[in-house]
């Protein structure tokens, strides 16, 4: 699938939610993390998502309904500041969602800490797209490597980001 219908359908799944929540008179604020994260606040051309996962929000059934997966911040093993590097993601014409994203920095870590070779990819497409800078991204990295015992894996997976 190519960038743009990934971006229409994420996209289109925003509004849709939004709509709802303008019938019901809910406003939510959401934090994407991930994939959609990737394409909608940074605009990568990453392929490799077609759903929207976000750190857990309420209300949970709305987004329940609308298929998004949620995940409370511990489960990503991020920095304990990362919400001072959270963005917005503005779209037009959206009321009542308002649309947050994980910063680069927090996406990164979260994908490598999961160490699937997709998230790993992506990563690697972000930083060859100028999304990811390296002397930007290396610190905060050490500062989160520091809560590891056995750093190899993850330096490798550093590693295959910025030098393969």
């Amino acid at each position: 699938m190519n960038n743009d219908r990934v971006r229409k359908l994420l996209e289109q799944d925003l509004m849709s939610i939004d709509l709802d929540l303008r019938k019901s008179g809910d406003q939510l604020t959401i934090v994407l993390i991930g994939g959609a994260s990737i394409v909608l606040a940074y605009n990568s051309s990453i392929k490799t998502t077609e759903d929207i996962d976000v750190l857990e929000s309420r209300p949970v059934r709305i987004l329940e309904r609308h298929g998004i997966s949620m995940y409370p911040d511990h489960y990503l093993n991020l920095l304990e500041d990362y919400h001072e590097r959270i963005i917005d993601v503005p779209f037009i014409g959206m009321t009542n969602l308002t649309v947050k994203s994980l910063g680069t920095i927090d996406v990164v870590i979260s994908k490598i800490g999961a160490g699937r070779s997709k998230d790993i990819a992506d990563c690697k497409q972000m930083a060859q797209e100028g999304i990811l800078i390296e002397a930007i991204f290396r610190p905060y990295f050490n500062r989160w490597l520091e809560r590891f015992e056995d750093k190899k894996p993850l330096e490798n997976l550093y590693n295959i980001i910025f030098h393969e």
